[in-house]
């Protein structure tokens, strides 16, 4: 067994004052040195950000919506309240389609892109079983 050394406490550069969120202040005294090269290239890569989260919201919102729509359809042929007589698939293989699902081990709260290729492989799964809806 090693000695252990004493445990050191660093107490904080005494010209560091503690942002009010804790931690460093931000250094907004470096962008004032920056060229204006650097920053415009900045200004232009934050403005691309921008659009991007935008672009990505909205993709997010469609491809959501067209899933959600899909499982309602689904949901409601299923349960018989398509209004018209509609085909259902076998006893078969609406156990293997529920086996399928149950099979899906997702973590929503993690909002992992491997989740939604998981739900998205599994629907694409289940549409060429289910006879067509028209």
């Amino acid at each position: 067994m090693t000695p252990h050394s004493p445990r050191v406490v660093r107490k904080p550069a005494p010209h560091i004052t503690p942002a009010p969120g804790g931690g460093k202040p931000p250094r907004t005294e470096a962008r004032e040195h920056y060229g204006p090269k650097r920053r415009q290239a900045l200004s232009a890569l934050s403005t691309e950000l921008v659009n991007l989260r935008l672009q990505f919201r909205e993709a997010l919102q469609h491809f959501s919506l067209r899933e959600d729509s899909q499982l309602l359809e689904w949901i409601r042929v299923l349960d018989g309240q398509a209004g018209e007589p509609t085909a259902v698939p076998s006893a078969k293989t609406a156990l293997a389609l529920r086996k399928r699902l149950q099979r899906l081990k997702l973590k929503p709260r993690k909002g992992r892109l491997k989740d939604l290729a998981a739900v998205h492989a599994a629907l694409k799964s289940i549409a060429r079983r289910l006879p067509a809806q028209g």
